[in-house]
């Protein structure tokens, strides 16, 4: 939620950031192992929660796109992250403002 909201309010913060370490192998690998830890808590969390069907379907979702960070090329990989710190500093906000909304989601259905 706090990435949500930081992109909110100063997109060109994350935008930097991706420019500054699209080609590093080492932020790739955060970026997998990221997903993969997002995707294995939202399964684990989906029965205690209230909407144990959306945490599972969102958990699955997560682990795929691991999957498939992990086996893109890193030329890939780069070109996408660069790709997305050229956006529009709008979209980028919209974005943070998906993310926050998804973490407020999150906080609700589990408190």
């Amino acid at each position: 939620m706090m990435v949500g909201l930081i992109t909110l309010v100063q997109p060109r913060l994350a935008q930097n950031f991706l420019k500054q370490h699209a080609f590093s192998p080492v932020f790739r690998n955060f970026a997998v192992a990221g997903r993969f830890i997002l995707g294995i808590v939202f399964i684990l969390v989906a029965d205690g929660s209230r909407y144990p069907l959306i945490f599972n379907l969102i958990g699955v979702i997560a682990l795929i796109a691991g999957i498939f960070v992990a086996v893109i090329p890193m030329a890939t990989f780069t070109k996408v992250a660069l790709r997305s710190a050229r956006l529009n500093a709008n979209l980028v906000r919209i974005g943070g403002a998906g993310a926050t909304a998804m973490g407020v989601f999150m906080a609700y259905a589990v408190l």
